[in-house]
């Protein structure tokens, strides 16, 4: 009914971090879903981050970044809990950017980010543990937001261009550099460049791997090579 009457509305679906790795048992799938969203909640727990978001959003993004747009429709960071009532508004501010600069740097298809601006404690059950996440009751905190967003990466309004095949996927499969040629795995071969029947075959421990030069030699594409940051991209060259 709402793609006929109301055909300009999105369909987000979306899931707690904590349920992330169980996401794909709740996936509607593609037909009914026109973006996938996680909500990040980054709690302080005995005096530090209870976990890395980051991580969690590895796998989200690893699920879902070929078919669907990413959007993180609720992150909020902490500064404050009841568990020990104590401020750590250094440790938040510092959090804050760094979630935002690796939003920027390695996630290109997540297209939405969405802070909360809420305070759990005032309306908390007294009995479990609550944080607030206020951005705007502290100047310092607000500033470290401002200037994580300051960033050209982060846009308040919608844009519609680019390309959406040519910006960069994460692929989990593993990557060899064996006598200094990169090898990759047959399963990121197949599943994320959609290339078969390749040369230069080596076996390592019943995985096949193909030398990457040779693929790249029959496509417009290039590599960068960031080894001290355990990766590399492949980039497609102009024509």
């Amino acid at each position: 009914m709402f793609r006929e009457k109301v055909p300009n509305a999105a369909f987000v679906w979306g899931v707690d971090a904590q349920e992330a790795l169980d996401s794909g048992r709740f996936y509607p799938g593609d037909s009914w879903v026109d973006w996938v969203s996680l909500h990040i909640y980054d709690r302080l727990r005995d005096g530090a981050y209870e976990f890395d978001p980051l991580n969690t959003l590895d796998y989200f993004y690893y699920t879902y970044q070929k078919t669907k747009p990413i959007m993180i429709s609720q992150l909020a960071v902490s500064h404050y809990t009841s568990q020990d009532h104590a401020y750590r508004n250094e440790a938040a501010a510092r959090e804050i950017a760094r979630l935002y600069q690796k939003i920027a740097q390695d996630y290109p298809r997540v297209k939405l980010v969405n802070y909360m601006d809420i305070n759990e404690v005032a309306s908390g059950a007294g009995d479990v543990p609550a944080d607030n996440f206020l951005l705007t009751e502290n100047s310092s905190l607000l500033d470290a937001y401002r200037q994580a967003v300051s960033d050209g990466h982060f846009l308040s309004v919608l844009d519609g261009g680019g390309e959406y095949a040519l910006q960069l996927m994460k692929s989990p499969f593993p990557v060899l550099k064996k006598d200094g040629t990169w090898f990759v795995s047959a399963s990121s071969f197949q599943y994320d460049l959609n290339t078969q029947g390749l040369t230069g075959e080596i076996i390592l421990n019943g995985e096949k791997y193909y030398d990457l030069n040779r693929y790249l030699k029959n496509g417009r594409r290039s590599l960068i090579s960031a080894e001290e940051n355990h990766k590399i991209i492949l980039a497609l060259n102009a024509a």
